[in-house]
């Protein structure tokens, strides 16, 4: 049985409407996805010189704010709000798996902003892990020494999960705001009135705000480099991208209802299943990023890690994709 590739977009019938519409968001992504890459390498040249000035200009107030969490026991801060945006919709989706509830579960819409959350989350830890970058303040106090985004830091794996600075963790929280503007923007009835599609911009324009604001705080307090937080909102585009379009395929949800006129069936935790085995593909990721950074340093029993990486990794790919033919002749229909 033949399955169909889970992230990469495969172009099938050039005459079919879904498949066009899916194949231009891919082009805009595939388009898009260099551009930020570019820009992210060129703040490398301005990183310490950017960074420093927003320290030096710090509003207290506004960057304590921002990073105080109840989960820190600080008081309500800056990051609480998409987070508990994002368990909210995680609880929700928890009761549309038992019987009663189970009509609520359309789109799967209530999985994608819990799904962004962990796995943008899981994404910048992975990175703290494996990159080891120094934090500003460490750099600045002569503690640590500095080392670009794209090069391994002074921190090694333990130090690297809470002392990491690429990428910034407070930034990536607020991906669910993006989220929320993501569906909305995306959403074909919101799409088929002018109105509707203007207010859910100005969502995503609020969402793109609100993440600007936080990165800013980061480099305020000393936490972050720029592109760190850039770093974090790039992550966060890219896998919104890709569950709304490639992972829960939302947007062929919403034309199948469209034209069957009603939801399509999908199997029992379905969208649990898939962000479990790309949690396990991102664990398996960061395994080869530290086995390549140990034959850097010369240390030969962790570059072992490869192997099994390597193995395991094409396992949960063809976990991956095995789970989306498993809705691929629903979504034909």
């Amino acid at each position: 049985m033949r399955t169909k590739p889970l992230i990469l977009f495969l172009i099938r019938d050039k005459n079919n409407d879904k498949n066009k519409r899916l194949g231009q968001n891919s082009m805009i992504f595939i388009r898009l996805f260099p551009a930020f890459l570019f820009v992210l390498g060129g703040l490398s040249v301005y990183d310490q010189e950017w960074s420093l000035w927003l320290h030096q200009r710090d509003f207290r107030p506004f960057s304590q704010w921002f990073d105080q969490s109840l989960l820190n026991g600080q008081g309500f801060g800056g990051a609480d709000l998409p987070i508990f945006l994002g368990l909210g919709s995680a609880l929700l989706y928890a009761f549309s798996l038992f019987k009663p509830f189970e009509k609520f579960r359309s789109h799967s819409w209530m999985a994608y902003l819990p799904a962004l959350l962990i796995l943008t989350a899981v994404t910048t830890h992975a990175l703290k892990i494996s990159i080891g970058r120094a934090r500003p303040y460490d750099v600045w106090s002569g503690k640590e020494s500095y080392s670009d985004w794209f090069q391994f830091g002074s921190h090694w794996i333990g130090e690297g999960l809470f002392s990491g600075s690429f990428t910034s963790g407070h930034t990536a929280a607020t991906i669910t705001f993006l989220g929320v503007g993501c569906y909305l923007y995306n959403h074909r009835a919101v799409r088929e009135r002018l109105l509707y599609h203007l207010g859910a911009l100005l969502v995503v324009i609020l969402a793109f705000a609100y993440m600007i604001a936080m990165a800013v705080s980061r480099s305020m307090l000393a936490f972050h480099w720029v592109s760190d937080t850039a770093g974090s909102i790039i992550i966060g585009i890219a896998w919104s991208y890709v569950l709304y379009f490639h992972v829960f395929r939302i947007h062929e949800q919403q034309l199948f209802y469209h034209k069957h006129q009603r939801t399509a069936v999908l199997p029992k935790i379905w969208e649990v299943l898939l962000v479990g085995h790309l949690l396990g593909l991102i664990a398996c990721l960061t395994m080869l990023v530290m086995a390549t950074r140990a034959v850097w340093t010369q240390q030969q029993f962790l570059s072992l890690l490869a192997i099994p990486a390597s193995l395991l990794s094409w396992w949960f790919i063809k976990k991956l994709r095995l789970l989306n033919a498993q809705v691929q002749y629903e979504f034909s229909a």
